[in-house]
């Protein structure tokens, strides 16, 4: 580590040479200006080093980070949201957010959070062998759009599926997902590896898939299960921010917790035998409002 005094040359700055130590050695050996340079730079500003900067691994790659924190921006962005979730609901006059939800709707926000942020977790954990490309992104959510295909499939000819096995098949995924180096895969060619990592870190999506299949039809309330559900995909992307902090990997439990929560919030009840058009979620009022508006723009004028 060498501090490069400015010169004509250049600004200067702090060098780092790394490498097989015998070799830089026998190179300075062998060049006598260079390495009479080096030790006159060493010793007129020595660098201080302090070995406080936290080191860059796969679990946290973040080189730009001098220690583990939530850079402010993030911060500035979060509050922003949060500005305009409070903007949106005094323009809308909506009395109550949160506060009138019932027992399914937090099952539906439990389970927006936990897919967006395991969503955005694969992301950056596929990155490890994959690369930190486009190619990434598009490996991971056609992997998602797969899972989710395939969930349909699944619920759509074994209809006798017990609730209780999927969430235990859910949460145990995201475990072993949590235990498994994705680094092992690296040696594979790209389109075995990508196949192999595009379907393993996506395969909690397969049973979230048909929770949400299996739940929706139970939920007395499908507008506000949809809504609640986009909420929670909201808090689970901002959540991926702690990922600055605890690592990749450990955002892994985070999403199997709240697995865990929207099991011990599922819908009980069961689906109703009704037909959808006479569900009172959809807007039958505004259809029998405007057919007596018609009416009465029907009826001739003086009458």
């Amino acid at each position: 580590m060498v501090n490069i005094p400015r010169s004509s040359s250049g600004w200067g700055g702090v060098m780092f040479v790394v490498g097989d130590q015998a070799e830089v050695e026998a190179a300075l050996a062998a060049d006598r200006p260079l390495a009479e340079y080096i030790a006159r730079c060493q010793a007129q500003k020595p660098v201080k080093v302090s070995f406080q900067t936290a080191v860059a691994t796969d679990d946290w790659p973040y080189i730009y980070l001098q220690r583990a924190r939530i850079p402010t921006l993030y911060f500035l962005l979060a509050g922003l949201m949060g500005l305009l979730l409070w903007y949106g609901k005094r323009r809308l006059q909506i009395p109550r957010l949160l506060g009138s939800w019932e027992r399914s709707d937090w099952h539906f926000f439990f389970l927006g959070a936990a897919f967006l942020l395991l969503e955005v977790q694969n992301i950056s954990k596929a990155s490890v062998v994959l690369g930190n490309t486009w190619v990434v992104s598009a490996v991971i959510i056609s992997a998602i759009l797969m899972m989710i295909l395939l969930a349909n499939c699944l619920v759509a000819c074994f209809r006798d599926l017990r609730g209780s096995a999927i969430f235990g098949l859910l949460i145990t995924s995201c475990l072993a997902i949590y235990l498994i180096d994705l680094s092992t895969f690296a040696f594979l060619p790209y389109f075995v590896k990508a196949l192999l990592v595009g379907s393993l870190t996506t395969l909690p999506m397969l049973f979230a898939g048909m929770i949400f299949i299996d739940s929706f039809p139970r939920a007395p309330h499908k507008n506000r299960a949809l809504g609640a559900n986009l909420i929670g995909s909201l808090i689970g992307g901002m959540l991926q921010s702690l990922t600055f902090v605890i690592g990749i990997k450990a955002l892994l439990l985070i999403v199997a917790g709240f697995y865990l929560c929207a099991w011990l919030m599922r819908p009980t009840q069961s689906p109703p035998r009704q037909s959808p058009h006479n569900d009172d979620d959809f807007e039958q009022p505004f259809f029998s409002e405007q057919a007596s508006l018609d009416d009465e723009l029907a009826e001739p004028a003086g009458v």
